[in-house]
């Protein structure tokens, strides 16, 4: 590393021309950002990304905002009355297009030989509009409450940014609010703004703390305020170059790449360490040309290993994980070569000399220490192994929108409305081809569809099921002015309400997702509150398998839009697991061999890491931590960095070995050299992703959880563990 390195033999030179290099990446940074789409967030959440692709089929092109409004009862004359005051005001908007609510929607009624549509809210008894209003499927749990206390409106808008969206709706909304009302608020922008106004508190809160820490910790290490300041220095124009970089790109970062920053940070900062620790420890010549000759190349193998598991991340399946690994893989090569290439030039002309390490007449026997406790040590790993095997099959997958942000969100609590006060937003979809169009008028097809309907409606956790068969059945109740709610049964009937539907797409837009154009093909979507995604497998393999049951005709039953997806979903998570360790674990493997010319001593480093991280993960489904697309990254990243404690303790064993000491004293003397860098390492890995828990992301906090844990439980297999095999390795 020292012969080729142009900075050390040309430092000034170099460090100048690189710096103009740098200059316009640095220069792009007044235009960085992250950007804040909820949407890349569902990529493991299928029923939340099915809630999206049904509001894009029902208002393509525009914005859509759910309103809770709560009253003491909505059928009410003042009730209604303030209803249509707030629906007419969010109506005045400049880019409102349209509101459904119960002032503003249409019921049909006979006339004669003809069915007409008129308002819902029209001088009726206000007894016969809440009965009429609480049986019936389309607007009970959507637009009204059961309980008669919280009704929604649905506000269509131009498309526009979410902050000017928020004081909007809270300038109309305002009056209303002081005569008692409460308004609960959701939609995509206002998620979107929130998680962007999260985050950049999270900057202002996290970012001193760190520094702190950073300021504290570095000082205990390196013992030379004007040491530390410089390393920060060079971690800042380091970081700084990778975030003006990326606009070369055309990429932005999205809120989950906001964890990258301390993943750089930490490995910078474990390199610099190393390196002003082996500075120490030269006595003769050049101290950074020796100290780099000393560390070189075990800080280069370290680093190959968190890079080969940040690689391997990137041929999994999920985008938002792909997108992570490589932007996680390119910053950590310019952090590498930041640092041993013009950060080490700059070290090289420091002026002061460095001072010897304070050496102890009668240092702990560490090792001693540990041999006469062996048995404890290798139970406790015994029981870690178990822990693993008995716990990671439990790891829930998949997150939902609403838990990834704080509990004091106005989007979170207005979820938690719908989902507590509305039977649940999470839907679940059965596709049916009736074989031929107009195949879903077919009696028949209706009479098994209607079937599968009331067969789903009787499991208690079924919230709700809507259906092409329900739409006719109602229009049919009108029809027949009947209480009961049956499938008409004549061809003629059906082919009329059939027509009638499809001239009333305006004012029933829910039709345009339960059935296609031709009439070949309809969807029956099954509502639940929040469940798991097991439980979710659970209640859809049943009614899958009762909807597969004498189907008649030539129709078939499709369940890739929603036990399928569930499905796809968790073995996307699962498969980005196991892909990221079967790439990570034989690449690591391979460099290790290729370092120590040992593939006993490779199986060892690897072994003695992943009992800490495998344990870790199992510990998350003791914790209810769901692996998701960002914590299912913690294997591959924790892995890759945690490993690199061992490999600079291997390779100075390795080295003390190879000199003719004895295996229980080459340890005693690794642990010697290299026993402060790891812990002072492993300290600022661990520091810094333990100040990720007061980010108000939750993914975030689950990654920072599970990562510092792996962290810390990595440092004890490395001073713990590890010592013993070592010892017990060739002894001489």
């Amino acid at each position: 590393m020292v012969r080729w390195n142009p900075f050390l033999r040309y430092p000034r030179l170099s460090c100048g021309l690189l710096l103009c290099l740098l200059l316009p990446a640095l220069w792009n940074l007044r235009d960085f950002g992250i950007h804040s789409d909820p949407r890349s967030l569902l990529e493991t959440s299928p029923d939340h990304r099915l809630v999206l692709d049904m509001v894009g089929e029902l208002v393509p092109e525009e914005e859509i905002v759910v309103l809770d409004m709560e009253c003491p009862d909505v059928f009410s004359t003042e009730g209604l009355s303030a209803l249509r005051r707030v629906s007419d005001a969010l109506l005045s908007l400049e880019s409102a297009v349209g509101i459904k609510s119960l002032t503003h929607s249409w019921r049909p009624v006979r006339r004669g030989l003809g069915l007409e549509m008129v308002p819902l809210v029209g001088g009726q008894d206000l007894d016969q509009l809440e009965r009429y209003c609480l049986d019936n499927p389309l607007i009970r749990n959507v637009m009204v409450s059961p309980d008669g206390r919280h009704t929604s409106l649905i506000l269509t808008l131009a498309p526009r940014t979410g902050r000017v969206l928020r004081r909007q709706l809270e300038a109309v909304l305002a009056p209303f609010e002081e005569e008692g009302l409460v308004f609960h608020i959701a939609s995509l922008s206002l998620a979107e703004e929130e998680i962007h106004s999260w985050i950049t508190g999270d900057l202002r809160r996290i970012l001193p703390m760190v520094i702190l820490f950073l300021l504290v910790t570095l000082g205990l290490t390196l013992r030379s305020l004007g040491l530390v300041l410089f390393v920060l220095a060079h971690q800042a124009i380091t970081l700084g170059v990778i975030a003006g970089s990326l606009h070369w790109t055309d990429h932005v970062p999205g809120p989950q790449t906001q964890l990258l920053f301390p993943l750089w940070a930490g490995v910078h900062l474990t390199l610099w360490i190393h390196l002003c620790t082996a500075c120490r420890g030269i006595t003769t010549g050049e101290t950074v040309p020796g100290a780099l000759a000393r560390i070189g190349r075990s800080c280069l193998y370290a680093t190959l290993t968190t890079l080969a598991g940040l690689l391997s991340l990137g041929f999994t399946e999920v985008a938002a994980v792909r997108e992570i690994a490589w932007l996680g893989a390119y910053g950590l090569v310019v952090v590498f070569l930041m640092t041993f290439g013009p950060g080490a030039a700059l070290l090289h002309l420091r002026k002061r000399p460095w001072k010897a390490p304070r050496v102890r007449r009668k240092p702990p026997d560490w090792i001693g220490f540990l041999l006469r406790r062996r048995r404890i040590v290798l139970v406790l790993a015994g029981l870690c192994i178990i822990g693993m095997a008995v716990g990671i099959p439990r790891l829930d997958v998949g997150i939902h929108l609403s838990r990834c942000l704080p509990e004091e969100s106005p989007v979170r609590q207005a979820g938690e409305i719908f989902d507590r006060h509305y039977g649940g937003f999470h839907f679940f979809q059965l596709d049916f081809d009736s074989g031929q169009s107009g195949g879903i008028n077919r009696l028949p097809f209706l009479e098994h569809l209607e079937t599968v309907r009331l067969h789903a409606e009787t499991d208690p956790r079924v919230t709700g099921v809507y259906s092409y068969p329900q739409v006719l059945a109602l229009l049919n109740q009108v029809w027949e002015d009947s209480l009961e709610t049956e499938l008409p049964r004549s061809p003629l009937l059906i082919g009329t309400f059939s027509l009638l539907l499809r001239t009333q797409l305006d004012t029933l837009p829910l039709l345009r997702i339960l059935c296609d154009p031709p009439l070949r093909k309809t969807s029956l979507y099954i509502r639940t509150r929040e469940m798991s995604s097991g439980e979710s497998l659970d209640l859809l393999e049943g009614i899958a398998a009762f909807a597969a049951r004498d189907l008649p005709g030539d129709a078939t039953l499709h369940t890739g839009s929603g036990l399928a997806s569930i499905l796809e979903a968790d073995r996307r998570i699962v498969r980005s697991q196991i892909a990221s360790i079967g790439i990570a674990l034989p690449v690591v493997f391979l460099l290790l061999w290729f370092l120590w010319r040992s593939p006993s001593l490779a199986l060892l480093a690897l072994g003695v890491n992943i009992v800490p991280v495998g344990t870790v993960m199992a510990l998350a489904a003791l914790l209810g931590i769901p692996l998701h697309f960002i914590t299912v990254m913690t294997v591959a990243i924790a892995f890759g960095i945690a490993i690199d404690d061992t490999v600079h303790l291997i390779t100075e064993w390795n080295t003390a070995r190879r000199s003719g000491l004895s295996s229980r004293e080459a340890i005693d003397r690794a642990l010697r050299i290299k026993g402060l860098p790891i812990v002072c390492t492993s300290l600022v890995l661990g520091g810094i992703f333990a100040l990720l828990l007061f980010a108000s992301f939750a993914p975030v906090t689950h990654f920072a959880i599970l990562t510092a844990l792996a962290f810390a439980m990595a440092l004890a297999s490395a001073l713990g563990l590890l010592p013993i095999l070592l010892a017990g390795r060739h002894p001489g």
